[in-house]
């Protein structure tokens, strides 16, 4: 059962709709707060296309993750969505569009052990 969602999340179809629909959650609450609150507006919407930009870094994650790690589904399934939202989303689309791919795998895991000022200024 573990395994089954990540081999059901990572079939590219399936893993495209399902985000497809996270992504069109994401822009329809920006729209919602938009006159409201644009700055909150402003965060759904950067969550959408991050998560869009990410594509490819959720494969390159169930790549590595240990038997211990695939058993872990809460804290690398579920909640995944929920990771990419906010600074730790945008600290992953930094990393892995300037092509640090295991550094971004590596923050993903370990956000609190991960040095943050070897790659970011602030």
């Amino acid at each position: 059962m573990i395994k089954d969602y990540f081999a059901a999340t990572y079939d590219d179809d399936d893993y495209r709709l399902y985000m497809s629909e996270i992504v069109k959650s994401r822009f329809k609450k920006a729209w919602q707060n938009a006159s409201d609150d644009p700055e909150i507006a402003a965060r759904y919407a950067q969550d959408g296309i991050n998560l869009v930009k990410l594509f490819d870094f959720h494969h390159a994650l169930i790549d590595t993750l240990t038997d211990e790690e695939l058993h872990d589904v809460d804290y690398y399934a579920c909640n995944f969505v929920a990771r990419i939202e906010g600074q730790t989303g945008d600290d992953l689309v930094s990393l892995w569009e300037r092509g640090w791919h295991d550094e971004a795998i590596s923050y993903y895991k370990n956000p609190y052990k991960f040095d943050r000022s070897k790659y970011f200024a602030n």
